[in-house]
């Protein structure tokens, strides 16, 4: 009976000496080291993933506007074409823009313009030089002025009227001072803003009178399919 209980006796020991249970154990260690060698790398890339879907989501433009429907606009991801109409002549302005940077053709005049971070290029034969600002009367680029014109506008009827003194004042043109005002229309499709028309007739003719109408049509499209560029 003695000799078998020594028999069914097991100690650490008998692993280290014995070659075949040696080999096991070391098998056994390995695999569990391996396992959680894995988990690890797994948990670790998953971390990753949330990190880096939640630094994307704060790159991104999520501010909502005041104005209903403009939230799109708002987001800066979209293809535009905007019409500048003086009396008789126009100025044709198609494009897109996307976050901090735009890009536009002038129709009317054959011309390639980029925009960066408010600084205009200009494309001369094959490259890009430094210009001033195209755009006539204000910076109807800026989706954000246009905006603040939108939600400083009083609506009557469907139409929305803004007074040229608060229109200067947004644009920062505070040497134009008049009681006449600035007329709007706005147009919408699934309840999302996708035309802006402006008769600038009475501010234009503080700087001209000479003139007699003026129309600015803004039309945006293509929202949030415009993918990332640049130019060479």
């Amino acid at each position: 009976m003695e000799e078998e209980n020594k028999k069914k006796k097991f100690s650490i020991l008998d692993i280290v000496r014995n070659k075949q249970y040696y080999a096991i154990a070391n098998l056994v260690f390995y695999f569990i080291l391996i396992l959680l060698l894995v988990i690890m790398f797994r948990t670790s890339s998953s971390d990753t993933n949330k990190n880096n879907n939640s630094s994307n989501s704060s790159n991104q433009n999520t501010e909502v506007s005041q104005i209903d429907g403009f939230d799109s606009i708002k987001q800066k991801n979209f293809n535009f074409k905007y019409t500048l109409k003086v009396d008789l002549k126009e100025t044709v302005y198609e494009g897109k823009e996307r976050e901090n940077k735009i890009f536009f053709k002038d129709i009317t005049n054959s011309k390639e313009y980029f925009i960066k971070d408010d600084v205009f290029l200009v494309k001369e034969k094959e490259q890009y030089v430094l210009t001033d600002s195209p755009v006539r009367y204000f910076n109807y680029l800026d989706v954000d002025i246009i905006e603040s014109i939108i939600s400083k506008s009083t609506k009557e009827e469907d139409e929305y009227i803004i007074t040229i003194d608060e229109f200067a004042n947004i644009i920062s043109d505070n040497d134009k001072t008049s009681n006449d005002e600035i007329y709007i229309e706005l147009e919408k499709q699934n309840g999302i803003i996708t035309k802006v028309t402006m008769d600038l007739t009475n501010y234009a003719e503080l700087i001209d009178s000479k003139i007699n109408d003026v129309k600015l049509t803004l039309q945006y499209y293509n929202f949030n399919l415009i993918e990332d560029f640049d130019i060479k």
